[in-house]
């Protein structure tokens, strides 16, 4: 096939839908770990803007950050405002300190 590494992506959203982000986590060697997607999360829906969901999104990074040091990449859609969504997201992340 070519590969150069096979993986896997860590959706935090996804996790919070179905169980706890530490258990997860922790039940994985964390090398297998080469991506990761960011967003809310509601009943209704899996990728929502950042402090629009009920994840802790505080307590899920800081899980996060035990396991893995690289890229995180954001998700969340509003329609017609993917700018100011993504700027949002930036802002919540400063706020909270994690940029």
């Amino acid at each position: 096939m070519g590969w150069k590494r096979l993986g896997l992506t860590v959706d935090l959203a996804h996790i919070q839908s179905v169980m706890d982000h530490e258990l997860f986590l922790s039940s994985l060697d964390k090398e297998w770990i080469i991506h990761t997607h960011l967003s809310d999360f509601t009943l209704n829906s899996t990728h929502v803007p950042l402090g629009h969901g009920s994840m802790d999104i505080d307590k899920a990074l800081a899980v996060l950050s035990k396991y893995y040091q690289g890229n995180v990449i954001l998700e969340g859609f509003v329609r017609g405002q993917a700018q100011k969504t993504v700027q949002g997201n930036v802002d919540y992340l400063r706020t909270h300190g994690w940029m």
